[in-house]
């Protein structure tokens, strides 16, 4: 169900286009059947190469130089992956070892129950070809290439179209995805390589084992490309985030919306080092006078949920929406912040809760958000306990959401009871006592000790935020129950930010708030 909510964002300066300082499309960089292969630097014996590498009988014949075998030959064998390497010794000999690329897994740990575990790691096992060989790099003068007799008198499991399928030639992706990366849309990449009417180039991708590329593909290869090369004609590629965010609070002030930077201190932990850090995170809140007075007199519900891309800087944009007296869904506030932790969503917060008149003010009694303990530790300190002890806003949870990690954690034909127990606590009961009997029901229904402790944690400790027999009291909760979603048309004008070389761009997209 679409409910139509038009918005007017603030006057926008007359722009040619939304992203008008975007290089266009320039001719030389067009993939045509005669610059394919100069662009991909194919060796004259590549053909030779390929079935040398694929046999694995005598490789003593091959002797490139180390520029010869690291940038052109290896991107095109798709058929290893490098597994190790050791640096040069006192001989100034390097050692290189590639794998199969359907080679066994190294083990690694894992989340995934011990029952499930064995019985991916016997498939893995028998698809798993172990051809192999190591590369010796005799400093920058010549590679030898060493087989053992194990591997001399075995062949693959698979057929070389396997690899070819799964695991394209990483040069075929560094060269599309460069071309899109430089202005090419990835339609036009995808038609000009895979032109089905060009035999020299369909039989050159079948030479180079690049005859299963799809459009995804090069979509993905370009996107990845464009954020480790960023085009710096762009202006919001070399503009800091700092002056962004200030260009960006001098426009809507201007416009008449009030605006004010927020910064917090978190502690993240950095897995690579095994430490904890102080990290400074900063944000911007925006909004204006009219959406706060409807805050202020029909925020009783709020929904709060974030969006992500809506800028190149990878922000989160933050959207507060109430329901107001003709049934549809204002957003009445927003907030950037540089990270989704909780202290610095709980400063955007408490300038929500500033602007509205403080406690008598927005009173807020239900806050509706997906499964985040940032988002609920926010809502904690901004909203924290009276004397009393007693806790002035009740934090709800998206069923949908919860819906979804219910079918993710308890997947498969073994767990049907279970998802189903779930089901009926979560959207059929009716009470309190009901909903606590189907939990334990599916507790009962688990054959995993740990699955029934997540069970008694995550579940069964908190049915006031989840279950839809806590929101019977209340008319207005019920009213959210359906549609399971509300789309909304979401007109917000950010300015800055990097999603601009003019620093505004009007956001006009959907917005999904799970309910």
């Amino acid at each position: 169900m679409s409910i139509p909510i038009v918005t007017t964002p603030p006057a926008l300066s007359p722009v040619n286009s939304f992203f008008p300082m975007e290089p266009e499309t320039p001719q030389d960089r067009v993939v045509d059947e005669n610059s394919l292969q100069s662009l991909l630097e194919v060796p004259s014996d590549i053909d030779r190469v390929k079935d040398l590498f694929w046999r694995l009988e005598d490789l003593s014949s091959f002797r490139p130089t180390p520029q010869q075998w690291h940038n052109q030959y290896l991107p095109l064998l798709n058929v290893y992956t490098e597994r190790m390497k050791h640096p040069a010794n006192k001989q100034g000999i390097s050692r290189f070892y590639y794998a199969c690329c359907r080679a066994p897994k190294r083990a690694h740990r894992t989340k995934v129950p011990d029952a499930e575990r064995q019985r991916n790691r016997q498939q893995a096992d028998k698809d798993a070809c172990g051809q192999h060989f190591v590369a010796l790099q005799h400093g920058n003068s010549f590679m030898e290439f060493q087989i053992s007799e194990e591997v001399k008198n075995s062949t693959h499991t698979h057929d070389i179209d396997i690899c070819n399928q799964k695991r394209p030639p990483k040069k075929i992706k560094k060269i599309l995805g460069q071309q899109v990366a430089q202005g090419q849309k990835p339609g036009e990449v995808y038609r000009q390589v895979r032109a089905e009417d060009d035999r020299i180039k369909r039989e050159l991708l079948e030479r180079l084992g690049a005859q299963y590329i799809k459009y995804k593909n090069v979509h993905n290869w370009g996107k990845k490309y464009r954020g480790n090369y960023k085009d710096f004609r762009r202006i919001d590629h070399s503009v800091t985030w700092e002056e962004q965010q200030l260009k960006a609070q001098e426009y809507l002030e201007s416009e008449g919306w009030k605006t004010r930077r927020i910064t917090a201190v978190f502690t993240s932990y950095d897995k690579k080092n095994k430490k904890s850090e102080q990290v400074q995170s900063s944000g911007l809140v925006f909004s204006e006078s009219s959406r706060l007075e409807t805050l202020c007199r029909r925020g009783f519900l709020t929904l709060m949920d974030a969006t992500h891309k809506t800028n190149s800087l990878g922000w989160q944009l933050y959207t507060l929406m109430v329901r107001d007296e003709c049934g549809q869904w204002i957003p009445c506030g927003h907030f950037l912040t540089a990270h989704h932790d909780g202290s610095i969503i709980a400063e955007g917060l408490k300038v929500f809760r500033e602007w509205t008149g403080g406690e008598k003010g927005w009173q807020l009694a239900y806050m509706l958000t997906d499964d985040s303990a940032a988002e609920q530790m926010a809502v904690r300190r901004a909203f924290p306990a009276k004397e009393d002890g007693t806790q002035p806003v009740q934090h709800l949870l998206c069923t949908t959401h919860s819906e979804r990690t219910l079918n993710r954690r308890f997947c498969g034909e073994g767990k049907v009871k279970v998802r189903r127990c779930m089901f009926n606590a979560l959207r059929t009961r009716r009470t309190m006592a009901g909903c606590r009997e189907s939990v334990n029901h599916a507790i009962e229904a688990c054959t995993s000790q740990k699955d029934k402790e997540y069970l008694r944690k995550e579940w069964l400790s908190n049915p006031e935020q989840w279950a839809m027999a806590a929101r019977q009291h209340s008319c207005i909760l019920l009213q959210v129950r359906l549609p399971s979603y509300i789309s909304l048309p979401l007109f917000i004008t950010i300015v800055g930010l990097g999603v601009s070389q003019t620093l505004i761009l009007a956001i006009s997209s959907l917005t999904y708030f799970d309910i």
